[in-house]
């Protein structure tokens, strides 16, 4: 029964925090961060994304943040992750015995290049600690690489050069293919007079000849198809089905032999499993943390400083999704809101006029904690402190719901008995913002 009661108390907590993460608009700064991602695989990391849980991981991600913004700024166009691919779907269905084809394979090849040139620009244990932890699972397999582009082409064709085999193959191919081409076309030639058409025609992957159905009878070879109203007959001339049988055998076994090599190179990229899902993982890390300082550059943030003694002096704030209508969609530039808030201070009541920005207010607080808990910037003036918080409790808005027979006010009250309720059980210091109490 008291577990019960816990695990009930557990979901109620878990409720509050996502909902007041969501009145935050929070996913919807996640949207805008998302937009200064490199690769669509960064992009993707930013919809569904779990903030930090510790002031450790929280300063990492800072550190982070601050030592790649200083080269990509210092570099002349920037950090580039142009060639990176999401990795590791392909790994995986390698580490499972399939079978990826040559362009995930030449896309396997070009990560690792672009990682390998991505570990030599960033690393640097003295200026950039934070950012050679990262670069330091990034492993040189540039044998692995070697491997793969030896055997594939750019766009994923598998070279001729991979095999003996596969060299020989083609050639026969090459030279079964233009014997068949040199007899239709001597064929057409002597032939013009029984012939629809001297067009050279594909069914049923056969080489065919367009002959008038009247001279049927004077062409030995097998029928394939005839036309609509019957005036055509489509014949493969007796001289070429040996060769297209021939031909037909050798391309069977260019399949064979390709799907060889393509077995032999993914089951490389299986043996080397766990440095390629570490070395996907650094990169990841290493644009989320890119993003994360392009963003806190476009939103002229400075890097915040943790006060373990609960104290907020932020100057100058700027609410970032109000700075994003601002510079994307021509509103009306926000104003900016400052912070000074002692140790001593447990409660601060906002008041004054509707539409007097106090809501605003309110949620800035709350962004600004999620911000800097993230390992972002804030859009505020220079040496922004606040403390770490791991709970952030918000009740705001109209809080109606005509299903449940609620009034407005009983919402709130509602919300507000569930946050307390929710403090009684969190760890860690919380913040409680209440709209309209």
């Amino acid at each position: 029964m008291i577990k019960d009661s816990i695990n009930k108390d557990i979901v109620i907590f878990n409720e509050v925090i996502d909902e007041s993460i969501n009145l935050l608009e929070w996913p919807k700064i996640c949207n805008h961060i998302a937009s200064f991602s490199s690769t669509k695989q960064g992009a993707n990391s930013w919809k569904d994304y779990t903030l930090p849980d510790t002031i450790e991981k929280s300063r990492v991600l800072l550190g982070e943040t601050s030592e790649i913004q200083l080269i990509d700024q210092s570099l002349d166009g920037g950090i580039s992750f142009y060639g990176v691919s999401f990795i590791d779907d392909n790994v995986n269905i390698c580490k499972k015995g399939g079978v990826i084809n040559g362009l995930d394979l030449i896309e396997i090849a070009n990560t690792l290049n672009i990682s390998r040139q991505l570990k030599r620009q960033l690393e640097n244990t003295d200026i950039r600690p934070n950012i050679t932890k990262i670069t330091n699972n990034i492993i040189n397999l540039i044998e692995l690489e070697r491997e793969i582009r030896l055997g594939i082409e750019d766009t994923g064709r598998i070279a001729d050069s991979a095999s003996n085999e596969l060299a020989k193959l083609r050639e026969n191919k090459l030279i079964l293919r233009s014997k068949r081409l040199s007899i239709l076309e001597d064929f057409i030639r002597r032939n013009l007079a029984i012939l629809q058409d001297k067009t050279i025609i594909n069914r049923h992957n056969r080489s065919v000849l367009a002959i008038k159905a009247e001279f049927t009878n004077r062409i030995s070879g097998i029928i394939y198809d005839t036309s609509s109203s019957g005036n055509t007959v489509f014949i493969e001339p007796r001289d070429v089905i040996e060769i297209t049988n021939k031909l037909s055998e050798v391309e069977n076994n260019i399949i064979i032999e390709e799907k060889r090599l393509l077995a032999n190179w993914s089951k490389l990229i299986s043996d080397n499993y766990d440095y390629l899902i570490k070395l996907s993982n650094s990169l990841l890390r290493l644009e989320n943390a890119l993003t994360r300082s392009r963003y806190s550059e476009w939103i002229n943030g400075y890097a915040p400083i943790f006060d373990d003694n609960a104290i907020f002096d932020i100057q100058n704030f700027r609410h970032p999704i109000l700075l994003w209508q601002y510079k994307k969609l021509n509103q009306k530039r926000p104003l900016p809101i400052s912070f000074e808030i002692n140790r001593g201070i447990k409660v601060i009541s906002i008041t004054g006029p509707n539409t007097g920005g106090k809501t605003v207010a309110l949620k800035s607080i709350g962004i600004a904690l999620l911000l800097a808990r993230s390992g972002i910037f804030i859009p505020s003036d220079q040496n922004p402190r606040l403390p770490w918080c791991k709970n952030i409790f918000l009740d705001i808005g109209d809080s109606q719901s005509l299903e449940n027979n609620l009034s407005t006010f009983s919402g709130h009250i509602i919300r507000i008995n569930k946050i307390i309720s929710s403090l009684q059980i969190s760890n860690g210091l919380s913040i409680v913002l209440l709209d309209e109490v």
